[in-house]
């Protein structure tokens, strides 16, 4: 633990100020704030009863634009999860981790984002714990809806084993139109 400080201390030591000038968030992150950024609903199946539940959010750039901070509330609107999405432009992908939602773990995952306009989705997989203590792969498959939102479907497991454990749909108030009835 102590030389994983001591190298993070000198990683940041070695950002001089002239450095940390030359990046700058790329189209990248401007496509994170384009979609992502303001107050959103969601609305999803209560695991346990089936019922509809619904409840509210809102997602900030962060950091000068570089990362997606997006707090996710319960249907009472309690705080329920916290999770940062970000592109590396060093390793050229989406990153993103999700902390909250009933549990102490911290999932991380990695991904793409297609970004065409006839069907833009964000692909991240990564590992996650399970409260069993053992860890799984996860799949989050993030995709724009023809109707309006986001439909976003979670799952666990690899490839084709891979089961869909978790389903929902984000409307952000930057799509919604004050004529709009939802």
């Amino acid at each position: 633990m102590r030389s994983y400080i001591l190298s993070s201390f000198a990683l940041l030591t070695c950002l001089t100020p002239a450095a940390l000038a030359q990046t700058q968030p790329g189209p990248e992150h401007q496509w994170l704030a384009d979609n992502f950024s303001g107050g959103f609903t969601w609305y999803a199946a209560d695991p346990e009863t089936g019922e509809p539940v619904s409840g509210r959010g809102n997602c900030t750039m962060e950091f000068g634009g570089f990362y997606l901070r997006c707090v996710h509330l319960s249907p009472d609107g309690v705080p329920m999860g916290v999770g940062i999405s970000g592109f590396n432009q060093a390793a050229g992908h989406y990153e993103w981790t999700f902390y909250g939602g009933g549990g102490s773990s911290i999932a991380f995952g990695e991904g793409r984002s297609e970004r065409s306009l006839e069907n833009p989705v964000s692909i991240v997989e990564g590992l996650t714990y399970l409260p069993d203590g053992s860890q799984s792969a996860f799949r989050s498959e993030t995709r724009k809806d023809p109707n309006g939102g986001w439909t976003y479907v979670y799952f666990l497991g690899q490839g084709e084993a891979a089961m869909p454990v978790y389903r929902a749909r984000f409307v952000y108030d930057l799509e919604v139109s004050e004529d709009d009835p939802r």
